[in-house]
């Protein structure tokens, strides 16, 4: 369907997206706008998927291990910021954080129907 100007209308239920009548130095950058936020996202829920009692990884583990091995485990809570900050300083955190972020955003791209190091090879341009 084309509206009164001319651009393509794509409806979605109730709402009406024009594509077509976007300026192109907005249209170029909607892809990395994209991948940007699928990074981030992805990084975020990664981190927060760390064993660590204050994030919802260490409340998962907590569930999941035995009780005296809960209960002693969840007692590092209150250090568990510091030790997050400690792991983010000295580089431990990327570290191991990477390989999952890596994985998930070739998942990602495998049910995008993207080669499998498409959304990596996008954030690198992002960042030069």
């Amino acid at each position: 369907m084309f509206d009164k100007v001319g651009g393509r209308v794509y409806h979605t239920g109730n709402q009406h997206f024009i594509i077509g009548n976007l300026p192109f130095a907005v249209m170029k950058h909607l892809p990395f706008m994209g991948v940007a936020g699928i990074f981030i996202n992805t990084i975020l829920m990664v981190l927060n998927l760390l064993p660590l009692p204050p994030l919802d990884g260490g409340r998962v583990l907590t569930g999941v291990l035995p009780g005296p091995y809960a209960y002693q485990f969840a007692r590092i809570e209150p250090y568990g910021f510091w030790i997050l900050i400690i792991l983010l300083m000295t580089g431990v955190l990327g570290f191991v954080l990477w390989p999952f972020v890596s994985a998930f955003l070739h998942m990602m791209a495998a049910v995008a129907g993207m080669k499998p190091g498409y959304l990596e090879t996008v954030l690198f341009a992002l960042m030069n």
